[in-house]
């Protein structure tokens, strides 16, 4: 892959060629190339660390480049099979890509993949720090709000300080005191 410098000089020819005035690079625009090539720079630098792996994982969704996310976590979870810390992530990625966009096609295949990575990993460790409130999410985008609950009420019952599990039991009975409401 190209390196920053070499991105920012083909962007300023492109549009130097379309419009002189146009040819300047701004400040925005060098962060963006940067958040393109900068996670997989991290992964490539020590490809035995499983963390980087995650981490650029991370930082990939967060500029929501999801599928690149779910692309590099699915090629390198073979690399690191004990690594819990990567299926999840990777069920996170799924959650966040169906959450940030309402108009996905089929979202119900990206909680059923939320649910079943995170699945796994609570079968290996059931006190896995986020894989109860994603399988949690999760149920509750596939419409099982049952499901949900258990394992949202699961997920609160093993970390009691963190907020995540309480907010979707709240917002789960919430939804479901507005379901009866309008049935008046």
């Amino acid at each position: 892959e190209q390196g920053v410098p070499q991105r920012l000089a083909q962007l300023a020819q492109h549009r130097l060629a379309a419009d002189p005035r146009d040819a300047e690079v701004t400040l925005e625009e060098v962060a963006q190339v940067q958040q393109v090539l900068l996670p997989h720079r991290l992964v490539e630098a020590e490809p035995a660390r499983a963390e980087w792996v995650v981490a650029a994982a991370r930082c990939l969704g967060r500029s929501s480049r999801f599928n690149d996310a779910i692309d590099l976590l699915q090629t390198r979870r073979t690399d690191f099979p004990g690594v819990l810390d990567l299926p999840a992530m990777l069920a996170r990625t799924h959650l966040l890509k169906v959450e940030s966009d309402p108009g996905i096609l089929h979202p119900e295949l990206s909680y059923a993949d939320a649910a079943r990575l995170a699945e796994e990993v609570l079968a290996l460790d059931p006190d896995h720090a986020e894989a109860g409130l994603i399988l949690a999410q999760a149920r509750y985008g596939l419409g099982d709000q049952d499901g949900a609950i258990r394992a949202a009420e699961a997920a609160a019952e093993r970390r009691p300080r963190h907020a995540g599990a309480q907010i979707l039991i709240g917002r789960i009975a919430f939804d479901r005191f507005r379901l009866q409401k309008r049935a008046l």
